[in-house]
């Protein structure tokens, strides 16, 4: 099955924070209506996670079989969802790339790993899916 941006964003965002409120998207600008980032849930402190060296350690040993990423980012990025490219199975191979707006996501959505644009203040961030506990 091929999943869209639009797919993308949707199915994290119910992943992630299922019980987030139009009202909380707005606020802080989380992907409301095109606008915003998805990881202003990890900076905003709305889903528990790691950042920093903590993400990407908990990147480098979680389960990468069957991994799909995307660059979500409006006039740069991916339309779809694509496989995990070898090129980035540790963070440190993520790093070497310069990617920013780059998603990494476990096959069933059991956690995600993001790099921002704010490469000096905000992430990477890794979070496990808090739905699947």
């Amino acid at each position: 099955m091929v999943v869209t941006r639009k797919m993308f964003q949707e199915r994290f965002l119910n992943a992630f924070a299922p019980d987030l409120t139009n009202h909380e998207r707005r606020k802080f600008c989380i992907d409301w209506k095109g606008r915003g980032y998805l990881w202003h849930l990890f900076s905003n402190s709305l889903v528990p996670c790691f950042a920093g060296d903590k993400a990407r350690d908990a990147y480098d040993v979680a389960n990468k079989t069957d991994a799909l990423q995307i660059q979500y980012d409006y006039g740069l990025g991916d339309e779809i969802m694509l496989p995990l490219s070898p090129s980035y199975v540790t963070a440190s191979k993520v790093d070497q790339y310069g990617y920013t707006e780059f998603y990494i996501i476990g096959k069933d959505f059991s956690w995600c790993y993001v790099i921002t644009h704010e490469l000096d203040s905000c992430g990477p961030y890794f979070c496990y899916n808090p739905n699947l506990k």
